[in-house]
């Protein structure tokens, strides 16, 4: 926010399309798809008009994910997908590993296997060609997500087991969240659900109350 009123204070537009970029990043994590889009769409016209064609990435793939989140699928992938190699095309490697786990996720969460695991094998060969592994946790994640819907729960474990050891280790909490959370899910399938409590409550209370995303706000639910 204060990158907004700096850009603004100074009409400066390369400026305030990097900040709506990240503003649009928190929307999301607030489930707040309308936002954006709103943002988005602002990101593209200034990138447009600047030339300026990372940020042109980032707004189509920023507009792709928001769109499939919302179940506008049909628009929302070929956005990912444009946005996706545009920015590999114009900023090369940089960042890639971290587009690949946002597009891996939304696809997951449509039950898109297949288009899943292509990003996280891209993820995955980003990490392997540099030395960009800050988003190695959510791969592994979401690797075990791919095969937890192929029915592998074994193999599901695992990665979500490893997912958590490597967030934890980081002092990654959202992403250790997310990999406790699909450890306790696979437990309640069992009917372990005191096991899958267990594993939760610990990482639930890292975070602070008043932070109500509608992530944390539904996995604090399941301890109830």
């Amino acid at each position: 926010m204060q990158g907004l009123e700096i850009a603004d204070r100074r009409n400066h537009a390369p400026t305030r399309a990097w900040a709506l970029q990240m503003r649009s990043w928190l929307s999301m994590l607030k489930g707040d798809t309308a936002a954006v889009m709103v943002d988005a769409r602002e990101i593209l016209e200034l990138a447009e008009r600047l030339g300026f064609k990372t940020r042109i990435s980032q707004a189509l793939f920023i507009m792709g994910r928001a769109n499939t989140a919302a179940g506008n699928t049909e628009q929302g992938i070929p956005q990912l997908r444009e946005g996706c190699a545009l920015w590999a095309s114009a900023g090369g490697k940089f960042h890639c590993s971290e587009l690949a786990s946002y597009a891996a996720d939304v696809l997951m969460q449509t039950g898109r296997s297949e288009g899943a695991l292509e990003y996280v094998l891209a993820g995955e060969a980003v990490q392997r060609d540099t030395d960009e592994c800050f988003m190695a946790a959510e791969l592994l994640r979401l690797r075990g997500g791919v095969f937890e819907l192929q029915h592998a729960s074994e193999a599901a474990e695992q990665s979500y087991r490893s997912a958590l050891e490597v967030s934890l280790r980081n002092g990654a909490a959202l992403f250790a969240l997310r990999a406790g959370n699909a450890i306790a899910r696979l437990r309640r399938a069992t009917g372990r659900e005191a096991e899958a409590k267990a594993i939760l409550a610990p990482l639930v209370d890292s975070f602070p109350e008043p932070m109500d995303w509608p992530e944390i706000r539904a996995i604090r639910s399941l301890l109830l």
